[in-house]
């Protein structure tokens, strides 16, 4: 399991806004959780999913690439 700082380094660029956009929070709020001077459940599931969804996407972009280098139609 990641602790906050790698999960936030694991984060692309704008993501803390994108979190206290979906758990309803401010990005202060975003950025004390982070520093763990809070626990938020909401915080920790949506930085959760946008990881997930980062990693998915990096996944489907390396098949992509792969397919794309084996000369086969995407």
């Amino acid at each position: 399991m990641l602790n906050r700082q790698e999960l936030r380094e694991s984060l692309p660029y704008g993501a803390l806004t994108e979190i206290a956009n979906r758990a309803g929070v401010s990005p202060a709020m975003v950025t004390n959780w982070f520093r763990s001077h809070s626990n938020n459940l909401k915080v920790q599931q949506a930085a959760l999913e946008i990881l997930a969804e980062r990693k998915a996407f990096e996944k489907a972009a390396q098949q992509q690439f792969e397919a794309a280098m084996q000369g086969e139609k995407i």
